[in-house]
C-alpha cells in the first residue's frame, strides 16, 4: 500500500517523545510549509526519572534531525559505517531545517544489562573508536555516573 505520508518521523524502539508531543507535533508539522526537517534533543535516560550528563554524555545539548518531509525526488546519500551511521541520509542538512523544543527520551540505557550489551556491541563494532569515542564506550560501565532529574515542561 502506498500511503505517501507528508512527514517521516524516525525514532528507535527505545525512544519516545515527551508526553504532550502528539498535539505539539501535529501543530508543528501542520504549520511548517517552509521547513523540510525538524531536529530535536535526545536525552539518554539512565533511570526512569534521570538522564545522564557529564563530559562524555551530552547528546541532549545538540539537536538531531528526526522528522523529515517526504520529498520523493530527494537524492539521498547515506553514511556507510559499522557504528553510528545515522537514521536519515547525511545530506538531509542540505534541506531547510528547523528545531523544536520537544524532547525525546532515549530509554535504551535504563537497564544495567542493556548498558552492558551496548558496551560489548560498541567494542565489537568499533574497537578503535573510529566512529565514536573509546572513552565514552568505557564510561558506559561507570557505576556512579552523574545523573540529572528529568523535569516535565
Amino acid at each position: 500500500m502506498d500511503t505517501q505520508p507528508e512527514w517521516i518521523i524516525i525514532l528507535d524502539a527505545d525512544e519516545m517523545f515527551e508526553e504532550d508531543a502528539p498535539y505539539q507535533l501535529r501543530e508543528l508539522l501542520t504549520h511548517s510549509s517552509n521547513i523540510d526537517y525538524f531536529s530535536f534533543r535526545l536525552y539518554d535516560m539512565w533511570t526512569e526519572t534521570h538522564y545522564r550528563e557529564d563530559l562524555l554524555w551530552q547528546a541532549h545539548k545538540w539537536y538531531r534531525p528526526l522528522a523529515v518531509r517526504n520529498i520523493p525526488k530527494f537524492q539521498d546519500k547515506w553514511q556507510e559505517t559499522p557504528q553510528h551511521c545515522g537514521r536519515f541520509p547525511k545530506n538531509i542538512i542540505d534541506l531547510r531545517g528547523g528545531t523544536s523544543p520537544l524532547r525525546i527520551k532515549h530509554l535504551g540505557w535504563l537497564r544495567p544489562q542493556d548498558r552492558l550489551d551496548k558496551y560489548y556491541r560498541y567494542k565489537q563494532l568499533d574497537p578503535h573508536g573510529t566512529y565514536g569515542n573509546l572513552e565514552q564506550y568505557q564510561s558506559i560501565l561507570d557505576p556512579n555516573p552523574t545523573l540529572v532529574a528529568w523535569e516535565n515542561n
